[in-house]
């Protein structure tokens, strides 16, 4: 199996990350398929995680009333718990905060959530519910980012 590639997504590539969200959104969370490409109208930075040619994860960035949003984790079930959520969140807030960014807002599934908290991020809000399951509001700012203390 080849190494796991970390890369920024060419717009072309959409379409191949609509179908890995469409699959985990709709699939697993009953997300309504109409709105998975909805993100698209908030001209994204799509981040891909790409293993033997194979996009196998994809997360996302947007601008949203000011605000840098990180989200979209979406990983093909087969690879999870293999560390390639961790790679794309690590690679997508170095990529962010190297450009400027100081603080990613987010809100996120649970196992997300662990993930962005044991960077150094931090609930901003209580979980809510959202179709199925809840998200928790979550800040990941620059100054607290440490992707090595990480323990997933």
């Amino acid at each position: 199996m080849d190494k796991l590639i970390i890369r920024q997504a060419d717009e072309a590539e959409y379409p191949q990350i609509l179908a890995i969200q469409t699959a985990v959104f709709c699939g697993e969370q009953d997300i309504p398929e109409e709105i998975i490409a909805s993100f698209l109208s908030n001209g994204p930075t799509c981040w891909v995680a790409e293993r033997d040619g194979r996009i196998v994860g994809s997360i996302a960035a947007w601008t949203e009333n000011g605000e840098t949003h990180i989200g979209r984790f979406a990983v093909i079930p087969e690879l999870r718990g293999h560390g390639v959520g961790k790679a794309l969140l690590t690679h997508a807030a170095q990529e962010l905060f190297r450009g400027g960014t100081e603080i990613l807002y987010a809100e996120a599934r649970d196992s997300a959530a662990r993930m962005v908290r044991s960077m150094g991020g931090r609930d901003t809000g209580e979980p809510f519910p959202l179709y199925r399951g809840n998200v928790t509001p979550l800040v990941l700012e620059k100054e607290a980012f440490d992707p090595e203390k990480s323990t997933l």
